[in-house]
């Protein structure tokens, strides 16, 4: 996969928006891909790769965008996925409801792309979360050991559980998206996204994760970025408005 594998579907019918947004998020390294309603949505999410983030208008031509977020987040697959919701109204009810119905985050129309930019990478800035909420799943009552070192041009989190450990040929399969290893329901937690999330982000930012063996036991995740990103950020946008 390549650096720009965080993948992002931006949902609203208006096409001069989705296309402007589209550019800006593409410039700063992200892969967007845009549906205009919510049909559109929906068959895209049944196509996988499956998106790590979803942006969706509240209002569109064949739904509510409240209703689907509601839906999406009493299914499994979808239960993890970080959506941001958009909305011409910018009352604080309205922001409220989109919150309690799932939305992680709400951005009020008119809008700086920079902004949306920024919320986005905050929604997508989970790797030391995952890690840390799977190594605690998988070895509960005891404390994960983390270390984070400098190591040339990267730096290098490890995270290590004293859980029961990932066999060898497991390794690479636990970082697919809604993989649960044998014996681990998700009654016990999660839906099998953490660790795909952890890869995606790591790999839009030029680094990588990796399960290996933890010393005494268990298992450890290493994950390497670089110490500073070679990618230009993108100029500075008007603000965008439906």
């Amino acid at each position: 996969m390549d650096r720009m594998g965080t993948r992002i579907l931006l949902v609203d019918d208006d096409l001069r928006l989705t296309g402007m947004l589209a550019e800006y998020l593409g410039a700063a390294g992200l892969a967007v891909e845009t549906a205009a309603s919510l049909t559109a949505a929906r068959q895209r999410l049944h196509t996988p790769p499956l998106p790590q983030a979803l942006v969706l208008d509240l209002m569109l031509p064949d739904g509510d965008g409240l209703d689907w977020c509601r839906e999406l987040r009493a299914h499994g697959s979808t239960r993890a996925l970080p959506i941001l919701m958009l909305s011409a109204r910018g009352e604080p009810a309205d922001r409220v409801v989109g919150l309690e119905l799932g939305a992680d985050d709400y951005l009020s129309k008119p809008f700086e792309a920079r902004e949306l930019l920024a919320r986005l990478r905050a929604l997508l800035r989970r790797a030391l979360r995952n890690l840390l909420d799977n190594a605690q799943r998988y070895a509960p009552g005891a404390a994960p050991r983390v270390t984070l070192r400098a190591d040339g041009d990267h730096v290098e989190l490890r995270v290590a559980n004293a859980g029961p450990g990932v066999p060898a040929d497991e390794r690479e399969r636990i970082f697919e998206p809604f993989y649960r290893r044998p014996g681990h329901a998700e009654a016990d937690g999660g839906v099998g996204l953490g660790l795909s999330l952890v890869r995606q982000i790591a790999q839009a930012h030029g680094g990588h994760v990796h399960c290996e063996d933890a010393p005494g036991g268990g298992a450890c995740f290493v994950l390497r970025l670089p110490r500073s990103s070679a990618r230009a950020q993108p100029s500075s946008r008007a603000s965008a408005s439906r």
